[in-house]
């Protein structure tokens, strides 16, 4: 791991930096969180969590209905406007 390699001294922050295709101040934020959480600390924050933005599942299971009534129904018109992720 290149940041093992910086703690070893085998390499500078500048080499780490090129290695990984970041600017040094990046390595140097890696680092020091890699030394403060460990591996835990290349984990995005947000992970496991749904987004803000996100449908909630009793509207999604609703729209799903609705399509499924309109495919059934025919009424979204002919040849291949049925959505994909619809099975009637």
């Amino acid at each position: 791991m290149v940041l093992n390699k910086m703690e070893r001294r085998e390499i500078s922050v500048a080499e780490a930096a090129q290695l990984l295709s970041l600017s040094m101040r990046h390595v140097k934020r890696l680092r020091a969180g890699y030394y403060q959480g460990g591996a835990e600390a290349f984990r995005h924050g947000n992970r496991g969590r749904k987004p803000v933005h996100a449908v909630s599942d009793d509207i999604r299971h609703k729209i799903i209905d609705l399509v499924q009534v309109m495919v059934l129904a025919g009424d979204l018109g002919t040849g291949n406007s049925q959505p994909s992720f619809v099975t009637p």
